[in-house]
């Protein structure tokens, strides 16, 4: 009996563990996310540096089930709103670019 009440409490210690490590990640990207949001609007009275975060690279697979179906302009908008927001690094944004104007240009007109 004690022996469950220890896995029992282990199970709830970790599981408050994680619930505090994702609420302190969701509040850096909505940090993040409001730094490039103040900086873009050019808002003076924003004097807060912006927090890296630590991501592995996208390939070319995770990037098109990030744009999804949308027309070649969205899905460079996209592409460029995931660069300006720092979720792609200035050489992750150029190859996907080249590789979304690629795929555009091999594409029939008719399609």
């Amino acid at each position: 009996m004690q022996f469950i009440l220890l896995l029992l409490l282990v199970f709830t210690i970790g599981c408050v563990l994680y619930g505090i490590s994702a609420g302190v990640q969701a509040i850096r990207r909505s940090t993040v996310w409001l730094t490039a949001q103040n900086n873009r609007n050019g808002d003076p009275t924003d004097n807060a540096t912006p927090v890296q975060l630590t991501r592995a690279p996208l390939n070319k697979v995770q990037a098109s089930n990030l744009l999804g179906s949308k027309s070649g302009i969205d899905e460079l908008k996209t592409l460029f709103d995931l660069y300006q927001q720092g979720a792609l690094t200035a050489e992750e944004f150029k190859d996907m670019k080249q590789h979304l104007l690629r795929s555009l240009r091999s594409t029939p007109s008719g399609c």
